[in-house]
């Protein structure tokens, strides 16, 4: 089945699904870094706000085997869950004052953003773009943001610098910053994956929390367990999504490389985090660029690329660079 029949199809069984209760339009999106992706919004009558499902998935899904119908069933699963209670008033878009409280800005390449930054404000910084998004929705239900496009600006009747510095005053203070070494990371990520499999396995009690722990040290244990490796730390915000704008905190980054005395190459592992490594000089950039490159070629989403170098952080100068 080609690409816009899946999408007919699709659209006429959430059409049919949905009745009257709400409207189903197809959207493309451009998305970072050039993407567009292509989906779904399914907005209730009695709301003002739906986020789009994208189908390049699900579509990749099918072509491998799954059943249409599976694939159905699950978008009106992912649909139900998203609704909210009561829609989310976005009054507060037309006065600035309000969305000045509000407002954040992120880290996108300048290079692969050439044709969305022609209808956003944007300041540059290295080879990189500082964007601004507005917080809509932000508590234990979740998170809805929309990005600062040029007509926004002509609305409220403001300059770039005026969104960069109501950005620079809020990001910080609302997503905070953490900086934590990659096997703790890695202790993480694998103690939430052990304790979702063995919940999985034995029933709805989890097992014994300090089993699960003990059992991931084991494994780190076995597989990182080399003299001599280099320490390597991640810097992201509180929630782990945009958090490689963290790079634009000059006093954490400074605080930091005084803390282990050393200047720092700095690994733009995606728009969401960037790897700090302490280096007493320059040497081994190549090598880290050439890591960069083949780990966003194979493992980074195209939209989640942020660059395909390594930038230094100066004790002497204070500052980030390009190398």
């Amino acid at each position: 089945m080609e690409y816009n029949d899946f999408i007919r199809q699709i659209k006429n069984s959430i059409e049919e699904y949905v009745g009257d209760t709400a409207k189903v339009t197809e959207e493309t999106v451009l998305k970072n870094n050039a993407v567009r992706l292509h989906g779904l919004a399914i907005i209730p009558k009695d709301r003002n706000i739906s986020p789009t499902i994208y189908l390049e998935g699900y579509y990749a899904a099918y072509n491998k085997g799954r059943e249409l119908s599976d694939i159905i069933v699950e978008i009106i699963r992912q649909y139900e869950s998203s609704r909210l209670d009561t829609g989310i008033n976005i009054d507060f878009f037309t006065d600035y004052q309000k969305v000045s409280e509000r407002l954040l800005y992120k880290l996108v390449s300048l290079e692969k953003n050439e044709e969305l930054l022609m209808e956003i404000p944007h300041v540059q910084y290295l080879d990189l773009a500082i964007v601004f998004y507005c917080i809509v929705l932000h508590d234990e239900i979740g998170s809805a943001t929309i990005l600062v496009h040029n007509k926004h600006m002509e609305l409220w009747h403001v300059t770039t610098e005026d969104l960069y510095l109501a950005a620079k005053r809020n990001t910080k203070k609302i997503l905070g910053y953490q900086i934590k070494g990659m096997e703790e990371i890695m202790r993480e990520m694998l103690v939430d994956r052990l304790r979702a499999e063995l919940s999985t396995d034995i029933g709805t009690d989890y097992p014994d929390e300090e089993e699960i722990v003990e059992f991931a040290e084991s494994i780190l244990h076995k597989v990182s367990g080399m003299d001599g490796e280099i320490p390597m730390y991640v810097l992201s915000n509180r929630e782990k999504v945009n958090g490689a704008a963290c790079l634009l905190y000059q006093d954490v980054l400074a605080e930091f490389a005084d803390q282990i005395d050393q200047d720092l190459f700095i690994i733009p592992s995606s728009i969401h985090e960037v790897i700090l490594i302490p280096t007493c000089e320059r040497r081994g950039y190549e090598r880290l660029t050439q890591m960069v490159q083949e780990v966003n070629a194979s493992q980074v989403q195209a939209e989640e690329i942020l660059a395909d170098h390594v930038y230094y952080y100066s004790r002497d100068r204070q500052e980030v660079m390009s190398m």
